[in-house]
Order: C-alpha cells, then structure tokens, then sequence
C-alpha cells in the first residue's frame, strides 16, 4: 500500500490508526519543510521513529535527562564520527550508559518524535508498505493507539498551560520562596531548568538553552507557577549594539554564571538548614516558634557569601561590584557596571578589566563552595556552569570577547575541577562543615 497528501494534526491521528488497524508494515515519512520524521511500522505498531529535531536526538534526551554531562556527550559523539560507530553504542562501550538505560531512551526518543509531530499544523507524508527494518529498531511494539491517546492528552493540557503562559516571550524570574520544600521534589535535570530561569531569559531561551521539548518546559513552568515558585518579570531589554562603553553582553554572560552558583550555594544552604531540623530532636512548637527566623537565613546568609567573594581593587580597596549583586534584577546589575566602567575611554580595555574581574570573582565562589560544601556541590555547579557555555555559541547575549570569555571560562573550570579533586579526599563526598549532614542530603 502507498499514500501520500497533505496532513494536520487531525488527520495524522487517522493516518496511524488506519496503519494500527490494518497491521501495515512500512515506513512513514513526514515532513513540514524545516524539520523530518521517518517511522517505521511491524504489524500495526511502531518500532522505530527518528526525527531530525534537536530534543528529539538520543545524545540530547540522554543529557535532558541527566544521565550523561554536556561534556561526556561532546566526547561520545567525537568518538562515534571517527570511529563510524552509533551513539548509543559508544556511551554503552564506554561505560557512560548500561544498554538497558539506552533501550528506555530510544523507547522515549520515539515517544516524543511522534508526540512532537502533533504539534505541526500542516504537514506532507507518504506511506510505502517495506520490510527494510531499521538499524536501532525497538525490542518491543510502541503501541500506535495509546501514542494518538496520549498525543490528545497533551494537546488539551498544552490549550491550559497556554492559557497561563499565552506567548513564548514571557519572562520569568525565581520568587524568594522557590526553596520551600516543594522545590526538592524536581529531579535534577528539572532543577537544572530552573536554575536557568533569571528575569532576563524568554520560554523560548530557556527551552532552546535547556533542551527540553515544548510540552516539559510548559508543564514545569506551569507547576512551577502554581507552587509559586516562579512569577511573571517584565523582559528587560538591553543594548544588542555594543557601543563605545556599553558592557550590556558580557555583564549578561556572566551573570548567567553567577546566577547558577548563587541558586546552589543557596539551595545548599537550605538542605542543610532542613537537615538540622531533622537531627535537633525539636518539638513541633519549638520549630514553628523558629521556622520563620530560619526560612530567611540561606537567603541571608548567601548574601554575605556573595558579598565576602567580590574582588577588590588593589589600590582604591573598592570592588567594582560594589552595587553588583545576583539577588538584583539583570537590569541593575547591567547599569551599576557600566556606569562604574564609563570613565574608561578604551572599550578594549574596559572588557579585559571586566572579563578579569568576574573570572576572580567566581574563582572566589568557587574555592568557597569547594572549601564549605564538598566535591559533590561543586561538581554539580561546575557541569551546570559548563552547560551555559556548551550553549553560549549559539544563544545571547553576542559581544565582541565572546570567544575569549569562554576560552577563559572553560580553562577555569578544567582548573576548578582538578584542584578540587586534590583538595579533597577520594573517599568522601564532602568535607567542611557540611560533612556531618552529608549523608542526609539528597543527591
């Protein structure tokens, strides 16, 4: 049997379902002029769907989901192209993933390449009946019905989340309260998203930065807006020209960074204030007498953190970051420093004084993070950090010292990395203070 024509979402849905009641066997191939999926059908049920989407690719679903780094992806796929061998195989030869780990990820790759089709609206396909089957193919049928059930059910809760989120150019910032106890329910590539939410990115940034598909990011922006976790921010424009004197690109940039150690070190902060709960022994009124006066201390005291961390000017004993801080919108953290770096005339020099000053300042964070928290908080941080710059060829914010800015970047995590696994003993996890409650929190 051969067919072929034009499609929409509706009749995409009789498309597969006259392939399941038939119990065709073939290749279906669908298009809408940017984007293509190929899938294969045995006998009324699908075994194989690959599309050429970015969040629907194996490597990707497998760094969404936390089970690989963004730097163990770009070393398997490296090895793969010259060794001519699929993905999948190589993260299984070398240990990154058991095969039982890559077969559920196929199984959700073609998942979520036919749930992602249903949100095409307009479309061309054709259909020829084949016994070809693919490399890759699954183990198991992926049932067509229960795919076009699940495909419906995603579409009305998308017509919801819409209704809160109407247009993908809103922005959102992280309320005070985002570490009450709901939060530590997310799993880590969940936490991961939200740690990129900062008052200045857009829905469409954070799901292009995060590699999540458009139905996750709305359901955990959705979730996140009815814990009120999260609230509406204005977008805050800056400068895309850089202009003599304007730092507009790079204080963005490396804000980003900070941002992320802050929320952990915040986050850390939290855990641990939870695990002396759970240890002292109190009665439930002595807690709620003191609950109040210790909801506010992380915050409190990462702010004193943060302050003690900023660099200072050998001569002046000022710190450019003087009215610098992550708990301050991205637009006044953009005005403080350009207006502090005005008086200097070479723009070149202004960005190299600049790109020094936040490398020290984060040096600063991170050897406090390492030395209080542990190794495992600051490898967490670190492949966080490294996931901002895996991205940051391909997102804003654009400056002149772009490159060098990652360059140097880059270097100073490779640094971090290795001096904190020399600081640290082998056999532990953490070290410092924290030590005591190690075993408490959660990974």
């Amino acid at each position: 049997m051969n067919l072929k024509g034009n499609f929409e979402p509706a009749s995409l849905a009789s498309i597969l379902q006259l392939l399941s009641n038939e119990e065709r066997t073939g290749t279906l191939h669908l298009t809408n002029g940017e984007n293509e999926v190929k899938i294969f059908v045995l006998n009324g049920g699908v075994i194989s769907a690959a599309g050429s989407q970015k969040q629907t690719r194996i490597g990707d679903l497998l760094r969404k989901n936390g089970m690989i780094s963004a730097n163990d992806l770009t070393y398997c796929l490296t090895a793969s192209q010259q060794k001519k061998q699929a993905l999948g195989s190589v993260l299984v030869q070398r240990g990154f993933i058991t095969e039982e780990m890559l077969k559920e990820t196929i199984h959700k790759q073609a998942e979520e390449v036919i749930f992602d089709l249903f949100s095409w609206k307009t479309g061309y396909f054709e259909y020829h009946d084949s016994n070809l089957v693919p490399q890759g193919a699954l183990d198991t049928k992926i049932d067509i019905m229960n795919i076009i059930m699940e495909a419906m059910y995603r579409i009305d809760e998308m017509c919801y989340f819409v209704q809160q989120i109407p247009t993908e150019d809103l922005v959102f910032r992280i309320r005070p309260e985002v570490m009450k106890a709901e939060e530590k329910g997310f799993k880590p590539h969940e936490r991961r998203f939200i740690s990129m939410i900062n008052g200045a990115k857009t829905v469409r940034q954070l799901i292009t930065s995060s590699g999540f598909d458009d139905f996750s990011a709305y359901h955990l922006l959705h979730t996140l807006l009815t814990l009120e976790a999260i609230e509406k921010a204005h977008a805050e424009t800056v400068p895309d020209s850089q202009d003599e004197g304007d730092y507009s690109g790079m204080i963005i940039y490396y804000s980003e960074v900070l941002q992320v150690i802050y929320n952990n070190i915040q986050r850390e902060l939290s855990e641990w204030v939870d695990a002396m709960f759970r240890e002292a022994g109190m009665g439930k009124e002595e807690k709620d007498n003191i609950r109040h006066l210790l909801d506010t201390a992380p915050a409190r005291w990462t702010y004193n953190i943060v302050e003690n961390c900023k660099p200072q000017m050998m001569r002046q004993k000022l710190s450019i970051f003087a009215e610098y801080h992550p708990q301050k919108t991205l637009a006044e953290n953009v005005d403080a420093l350009n207006q502090i770096l005005k008086p200097i005339k070479n723009r070149e020099k202004g960005g190299v004084f600049l790109r020094k000053s936040f490398n020290q300042f984060i040096t600063n964070l991170l050897n406090t993070v390492v030395a209080t928290f542990g190794l495992r908080t600051t490898r967490r941080m670190l492949l966080e950090i490294n996931n901002i710059l895996v991205h940051g060829n391909d997102n804003p914010p654009h400056f002149p010292e772009k490159l060098n800015a990652i360059k140097e970047m880059l270097d100073l995590l490779i640094r971090m990395a290795q001096e904190s696994q020399n600081q640290g003993d082998p056999k532990k996890n953490s070290f410092g203070i924290f030590a005591l409650f190690n075993q408490k929190l959660p990974g």
